[in-house]
């Protein structure tokens, strides 16, 4: 059996989800796969958690204490090198969010056992429900030049196909990546600058473009508390969000793609119309949009045979997506949302890939 290493971040989780975080934790040491290492990397907390996860967890766990808080990004990276150095390389890692809990023991050996067999899949996540829910938080996500979509969102378990489907990426709360497989392709898993947020989907567009693909299995994974650690911080949120994802865009919108995402671009630019209005946080979000242009967290990019998973709506429907936010929601809201659940029920296939014109780019007519 392939060695396994389960990472998961803390940073006062203590504090934001008090006896949650164990349950969370626990439901790690759960699974029934026979060869994993948990590690709990904690990223400069300030309050009481990491002295409770040592007495709990620290005869079962292989425990990190960094000084500072680095994010999404740097506290997995940190962690895993630190973990390496003391133990080995992995063959696979799981990365957990502290607020999920892993319901479906078996989940690791199922996606284990389909990755195996995949020899050009790099990354997998499973289902993941919403909190005490049988509602999905996500089941993957697409890229489409209306910007980024999770697929089935709000729907029921019971509604989700039986079917395996590529995705653009995984949603980063629990996925499982071919650790050995991917290093060989770029060397680190995150781009440590972004902090948090698009960092999946960024590692995920790169390994496309490489010809790696990301899938998302019929198969739970377990339940989200989501968005718990950035609720006290929601201006920081926002600028991640948009600077991190101007950056992505950046990084693999080249070519004829250009043109295909023009309508993202100019649903991120847009809004500058009438980002005064929004005093602070119009300052922000416009802050954000000039270090998303201006500033690379990256070197030059060499060129590769591929394009990432982009789907492409050819009709004019995609032009309300375009709009500033107040007339997509206010005027097109309706419009938009059917547009877009349709578009997030879609399940691509090996034909799919295989007839698209350009590799990975996917044509829908709605």
């Amino acid at each position: 059996m392939r060695k396994v290493a389960i990472v998961t971040l803390n940073y006062n989780g203590l504090t934001i989800l008090k006896d949650k975080l164990f349950e969370c934790i626990d439901s790690l040491f759960n699974l029934r796969y026979p060869r994993y290492d948990v590690i709990i990397v904690d990223n400069g907390s300030t309050d009481e958690s990491f002295d409770a996860i040592r007495n709990r967890y620290g005869n079962d766990a292989f425990l990190i204490k960094l000084k500072h808080n680095y994010g999404f990004t740097g506290g997995n990276i940190l962690g895993l090198e630190k973990y390496i150095r003391a133990k080995h390389i992995p063959d696979y890692v799981l990365l957990v969010n502290n607020d999920f809990k892993i319901t479906n023991q078996e989940f690791l050996n199922e996606v284990i056992k389909f990755l195996e067999r995949k020899r050009s899949i790099g990354i997998a996540q499973g289902i993941n429900l919403l909190y005490h829910s049988n509602r999905i938080d996500s089941a993957g996500a697409f890229i489409t030049n209306i910007r980024g979509l999770l697929r089935f969102s709000g729907f029921r378990l019971s509604e989700y196909p039986e079917k395996t489907s590529y995705i653009s990426y995984a949603v980063g709360s629990c996925i499982v990546l071919k650790y050995r497989f991917i290093t060989s392709y770029r060397d680190l898993i995150f781009t440590p600058y972004y902090f948090a947020y698009w960092e999946e989907a960024e590692l995920s567009l790169d390994l496309w473009r490489k010809g790696i693909k990301s899938v998302v299995l019929p198969v739970l994974a377990g339940e989200h508390l989501g968005g718990i650690t950035f609720k006290e911080k929601p201006i920081l949120r926002d600028y991640l969000k948009l600077r991190n994802e101007i950056w992505t865009l950046k990084k693999h919108v080249e070519g004829i793609l250009r043109l295909y995402m023009a309508p993202s671009i100019l649903n991120i630019t847009l809004p500058l119309i009438y980002r005064p209005l929004q005093r602070f946080k119009g300052k922000i979000l416009t802050r954000a949009l000039t270090d998303g242009f201006f500033i690379k967290p990256y070197k030059c990019l060499r060129k590769y045979p591929y394009y990432p998973l982009i789907i492409i709506i050819k009709s004019w429907k995609v032009i309300p997506h375009s709009t500033p936010g107040f007339l997509k929601y206010k005027v097109f809201k309706h419009f938009i949302q059917d547009v877009e659940s349709k578009i997030s029920v879609l399940i691509i296939d090996d034909d799919q890939l295989k007839s698209s014109q350009r590799p990975w780019l996917i044509s829908i007519n709605l």
